[in-house]
């Protein structure tokens, strides 16, 4: 599955970032996040579907070739508003 793809199933829409890490050598991008839902509902939406959450969960990009904080300012370390 493709990132993008993957993406669409994630729900962060009130979780936080807790650590990036960038691998640049490894080109990996590691992002660590307080829970994790899916979204698995035909609407696309998360319907507060909890069954298969994850907690302190992990996203691994790997392959990476750049990454883009926007806005640029503090490290993120808070709500999640998009991804």
């Amino acid at each position: 599955m493709l990132a993008a793809e993957f993406l669409k199933t994630i729900y962060l829409g009130d979780r936080a970032c807790k650590s990036i890490t960038i691998d640049g050598l490894g080109k990996r991008i590691v992002i660590q996040v307080d829970e994790i839902s899916r979204v698995r509902s035909a609407s696309g939406r998360w319907e507060y579907y909890n069954e298969e959450n994850i907690v302190d969960g992990l996203m691994v990009f790997t392959d990476a070739r750049s990454i883009k904080f926007d806005p640029v300012g503090p490290i993120p370390n808070d709500y999640i508003n998009e991804l």
